[in-house]
């Protein structure tokens, strides 16, 4: 199994671009609009797959609860086998659930997820005007990122932020919608309260919350790889990795925001066995240390790579680990990547459109055989590019 360079850094940290012009956006259709109007007349919300999180004056209408997972924080004395007792699941259930390889290693203070179990239902929290309601497209889960929906009064601007990450919300039709991710290692399985800062038509700026459950993810585990030894140099070379790490984290940091170039469900870059899973988790003495944060692609040196959306290109060049670097600015706080390119088709500035081929499978920079290694970022953070594979987004 090839994996790429970013499984064993596992130290790239890329800035969270910053918000900007709306040229190139995606504006829906006339058609699309009214579709999604008679969606949301019929069902009460946008989609049927989404999930009220908050809304104004909630005493005005029926009481409406909803069951959230139950997260246990590890206190002194505890084992994972008396916590699997206590709950009537299996140690070895409750390990996977939290991604745990060594049951003896757990922490006081550790958040853990338990399957199955629900904590008491919570009443739907309250919005200020001129917000009304808030929504979320299906679960939240480590390793991707998930699609909120608002419902405000025209004229309203709204901007999220977790923690260090910042949310930042589009129109499309008569709501507004952002994309929230969570780190696939980080981020522990557990309750969170994304931020919003709501600028009504008046101008005034008002605080509020809505409430997100985060499920664990389900990411295959193994010792770590080490590559031959003219490639394991490389990696061994802290300066070098700092030095192509901090290279790139300069030009994301410079990057504006910009508004959605895309709408619907991204394609994917190459149509090809996957020999290596986004979210493959390194160990080492038991405990997770890093994980892949892409996919990889068999493929034949020369095999065309398409670009999965619209986009402009911020990043075109060859790099010693990564060998053949493009990466693609979709807008929205989406950034794809794709390594180990033979040969570089576009150039930083481009603009590209979903289908465009953009470069060729190759086997440059640290890898054992040819293949592409697709990664995404969505507001800073690595997310599985499946998601926005096999999601329409908005």
């Amino acid at each position: 199994m090839r994996r790429s360079v970013l499984m064993l850094t596992l130290v790239l940290l890329f800035g969270v671009p910053l918000v900007g012009h709306a040229s190139g956006t995606a504006e829906p259709s006339a058609q699309e609009c009214s579709q999604r109007e008679a969606t949301f007349a019929a069902l009460g919300r946008p989609s049927a797959g989404s999930l009220l999180l908050a809304r104004v004056n909630p005493q005005q209408a029926p009481a409406v609860t909803q069951v959230q997972p139950d997260v246990y924080v590890v206190r002194y004395g505890d084992t994972l086998s008396r916590i699997a007792a206590r709950y009537n699941i299996s140690l070895r259930t409750l390990m996977d659930a939290n991604q745990l390889q060594n049951s003896n290693l757990i922490f006081i203070g550790q958040r853990l997820y338990i399957p199955g179990v629900t904590s008491v239902p919570s009443v739907v929290p309250a919005l200020p005007a001129p917000l009304e309601a808030a929504w979320i497209e299906g679960e939240v889960v480590q390793g991707e990122a998930a699609q909120i929906w608002l419902k405000a009064t025209s004229g309203t601007g709204v901007t999220g932020r977790l923690g260090e990450q910042v949310v930042p919300f589009y129109p499309y039709c008569n709501l507004l919608w952002g994309l929230v991710a969570f780190d696939a290692l980080s981020d522990l399985p557990g309750s969170y309260s994304l931020t919003l800062n709501v600028r009504g038509a008046d101008g005034v700026i008002r605080p509020a919350s809505v409430p997100l459950m985060l499920r664990a993810g389900s990411y295959p585990a193994s010792p770590m790889m080490r590559y031959p030894s003219d490639r394991q140099r490389l990696l061994d070379d802290k300066e070098l990795v700092r030095g192509e790490n901090q290279k790139l984290n300069s030009i994301f940091a410079a990057l504006p925001y910009s508004t959605p170039r895309w709408s619907g469900a991204f394609r994917l870059p190459l149509d090809s066995y996957v020999t290596n899973v986004f979210g493959y988790m390194g160990t080492q003495n038991g405990q997770r240390v890093g994980y892949h944060e892409g996919i990889d692609y068999r493929g034949r040196v020369g095999t065309p790579i398409l670009a999965p959306a619209a986009g402009v290109v911020v990043v075109a060049e060859t790099l010693t680990l990564r060998g053949g670097t493009i990466y693609i600015d979709h807008g929205g706080g989406v950034v794809t990547g794709y390594f180990h390119q033979s040969e570089l088709l576009v150039r930083v500035g481009d603009t590209v459109n979903m289908g465009d081929m953009i470069g060729r499978v190759g086997a440059t920079g640290l890898v054992t055989g040819p293949h592409l290694h697709w990664e995404m970022r969505v507001n800073g953070r690595w997310v599985n590019p499946n998601v926005l594979v096999r999601r329409s987004v908005p």
